[in-house]
């Protein structure tokens, strides 16, 4: 063989153990827990970008700290935490992770643990895809600082759903089930942010509130992608939406999507009332992009403690066997545009209720504008309305 045939085989091997080496760093690694193997062990020595597939279900606690580390579930799989020490109730997930980027969890199941099913910390961010966590002792997703993107999944049978804390985001994608849980479905709080993009969420039939916003944000942005968003808070122990502490419902729309109530919430049929908003805290739709049904609860709005509403178009308060809409102390009740909105937004109505369809005291004011129908107003002496509908 001569030099230069030899010369362009060596280059040629070079170049092939270059190019081959970080597809081999990057393969995907299987793991049966079936047979005995372990996840945690995997993840553990696994390098940033690593895939891992997993099978069955595995008794262990994960820890992830490495970046763009990729756990996906090959058909029913997961982590039940049955066998597990039931000492540790709180930050002592079944999966923990703590500032790593770019992680994707897909296809599994977290079930059973003592604690939380899944804890996402610090400056970690996560997708999730698919995943569920049911019947865990405590939360089923605690996300504290932290940003996940949950696309898809069922949060069901915790002591509560999904709960965000300071500071965090979550962006909310697909159908999403937050039912049957202990305390609440989905929650917010201490300056947490969750956007409701494209997404069905089914908060329902929670021991306390299907969602719940205690300083902290729930919106649907004017992306078109979001439009036609579903919240359903139905059949709660209390109540549909619980938003205290300068909590804050947003929900807004693009041209030429505005004034069409696209986007649907509704909250019916709860033990206590649809909405209770206090404290400082607000619901703004101004531009007409959701409608409000709410309906067949004891009372159907609570609204004290300086706190605001503005909706314009698209608000149902009707069939409530008690009340329509109770404000008692509150801010400005404004059922108006807030700016001119040609064409006009779908009416709001507020009537047949069982008892006052709109009770303004303490100091409330409102206003009524001509899109608005109001049944039964009553008023104390301290309170206002105006336009279509007035304080006797």
């Amino acid at each position: 063989m001569s030099a230069k045939r030899v010369k362009s085989l060596l280059i040629l091997t070079v170049f092939s153990v270059a190019f081959a080496a970080p597809a081999v760093a990057s393969a995907g690694k299987t793991v049966d827990c079936g047979a005995g193997q372990s996840l945690a062990k995997a993840v553990r020595h696994a390098p940033a970008g690593k895939t891992i597939y997993v099978k069955g279900f595995c008794d262990e606690r994960i820890r992830i700290r490495r970046d763009r580390i990729k756990i996906v579930g090959v058909g029913h799989s997961g982590i039940d935490g049955s066998n597990l020490d039931q000492s540790d109730f709180e930050f002592n997930p079944l999966v923990r992770v703590r500032d790593a980027a770019g992680v994707v969890i897909r296809n599994m199941e977290m079930r059973n643990s003592p604690a939380e099913g899944l804890l996402v910390e610090g400056k970690a961010s996560v997708v999730l895809k698919n995943v569920s966590a049911r019947n865990n002792r405590n939360v089923g997703l605690l996300v504290d600082h932290a940003r996940v993107v949950i696309n898809e999944g069922t949060y069901e049978g915790n002591q509560a759903g999904i709960d965000t804390t300071n500071n965090a985001s979550a962006v909310l994608r697909g159908d999403i089930s937050l039912q049957g849980n202990g305390v609440f479905g989905i929650a917010a709080s201490n300056g947490a942010a969750i956007e409701v993009r494209g997404a069905n969420l089914q908060a329902s039939g929670n021991q306390l509130a299907g969602v719940l916003l205690e300083g902290g944000s729930l919106s649907i942005f004017n992306f078109t992608v979001s439009q036609g968003s579903r919240i359903i808070a139905d059949n709660n122990g209390l109540c549909g939406f619980v938003i205290v502490g300068g909590g804050f419902l947003d929900i807004v729309a693009p041209p030429p999507l505005q004034f069409q109530g696209g986007n649907l919430v509704s909250t019916s049929n709860n033990q206590a009332c649809g909405f209770l908003v206090t404290n400082g805290s607000k619901i703004e739709s101004p531009f007409g992009a959701a409608t409000f049904q709410i309906s067949g609860n004891p009372a159907g709005m609570l609204v004290s403690g300086n706190s605001d509403l503005i909706i314009n178009g698209g608000l149902r308060i009707e069939n409530n066997m008690e009340s329509g809409l109770v404000a008692d102390g509150a801010g400005v009740i404004t059922l108006a545009p807030a700016v001119p909105s040609p064409p006009p937004a779908l009416p709001s109505v507020i009537v047949n209720n069982g008892g006052p369809d709109v009770a303004l005291t303490f100091g409330s004011r409102a206003t009524f504008e001509a899109n608005v129908s109001v049944g039964q107003l009553v008023c104390d002496g301290t309170a206002l309305a105006r336009g279509v509908a007035t304080c006797p």
